[in-house]
Formats: structure tokens, sequence, C-alpha cells
């Protein structure tokens, strides 16, 4: 798909575990670089042609090329926590879709785009979360309204998951809008197994 007409300041990753708090995965400020401040993983693997721009605090990337980051050690489909600031160059109730952040699953599989997916994506008045399980039957996911939107203003993105590939009816998926709860979705069995290598922001990975 088309890459994203979208400023993002700070991306943060972080696994989720029980009775503790959040461990740090990935922080990529974008305060002049691409290159994360912090990564459990080996961190960027494709951002030499974006551009920067000023954000809230230091600086923001213009998503208008490829940015991927390497999903190994950055991010785990059990349990986490997805955040960011974003200024979209367009208004909320656009009908054509923007992805905020998408990871297929592994490539060697049939129809990775259907199965073992996480994607975080704008249209029509909705902001959306959704997750595609290993087995077919489409996706599961909730949706927050983002219809009051202007183009170029700054908001706030977050989705959480948990649970995931348990082997029990207790997945919980969460979106908030600006600090404020937007979805979510619990009691359901979720199950994914193997995700790509790499994770986009600002576009589709197809």
């Amino acid at each position: 798909g088309p890459a994203m007409r979208i400023a993002l300041f700070a991306v943060l990753l972080c696994a989720v575990a029980w009775a503790q708090p959040p461990d740090l995965l990935l922080h990529a400020p974008f305060d002049g670089t691409a290159d994360p401040a912090f990564a459990r993983g080996s961190g960027l693997q494709q951002g030499g042609l974006l551009t920067f721009a000023p954000g809230l605090r230091g600086g923001a990337v213009s998503l208008t090329s490829d940015c991927l980051f390497a999903v190994p050690g950055n991010f785990d489909p059990r349990a986490g926590t997805l955040a960011c600031w974003l200024r979209p160059h367009w208004s909320g109730a656009d009908s054509t879709g923007h992805y905020v952040f998408c990871l297929y699953g592994r490539r060697d599989q049939p129809e990775s785009w259907a199965h073992n997916r996480f994607d975080v994506h704008c249209a029509a008045g909705q902001c959306y979360f959704s997750v595609y399980p290993q087995t077919p039957g489409g996706s599961v996911g909730i949706g927050g309204s983002i219809r009051t939107w202007r183009a170029d203003e700054w908001h706030h993105v977050a989705v959480t998951w948990s649970n995931i590939s348990s082997g029990q009816a207790n997945a919980e998926l969460h979106l908030y809008l600006d600090g404020i709860p937007a979805g979510a979705l619990t009691g359901k069995r979720i199950d994914v197994g193997p995700t790509d290598e790499a994770m986009a922001l600002g576009r589709d990975q197809d």
C-alpha cells in the first residue's frame, strides 16, 4: 500500500508482565534520526529516505517512505503495548485507509497478510486495532471514533494486547485515543503463530 502521509513523534513498544512494570522493548523518539534510542533487538531495518520535522518535543519523522524495524526482541505477540504521537495530514473523516502500524505473518506461510498479523489503521472516521489469528476466519479487532480529528493536529494512539496464544478464552485488546479508552475486547481465545521479521510504521506491509 502507499506510504502514509503522517508525522510521527515517539514510538514505544513494551512487553507487559503481570504484577511487574512494563519492560521496554523499543523506543524510537525520531528526534532527527529513525534509529531507536533503545531496542532489545537489532533496531531499524529500513529508513534511510525518511525526512524529519518539528515534533511536540524535539523532532518527528515524516512517514513518506518505508520505516521498518526488526521484530525479534522488539515485539512480543503474546502481550504488549504500542504507543505513539501522530499528526496526520488528513482529517479523521477521510475515507481513505491509512496505516499507523502493520506486522504480517511469517512470509513463508500462505497468505501471510491474512494470518498472524497485527495492525493499527484509520479509515472513514474510525481508528482500528486488529489481530489476525493463525486459523482462517478473519480478524479480531476493536475501533474508536476519530471523526472529529482535523488535519495536522497531534493525537496520541495506544493499543494493548494480552493473553494472546494462551490456549484459553482470556485474550484482551484495548485501544486508547488521546488517553481515553476507545475500544476493548475481552474473553476471547486468540491464537497467533509466527510473525514476519520486520514491522512497518505508516504503511501496510504488502
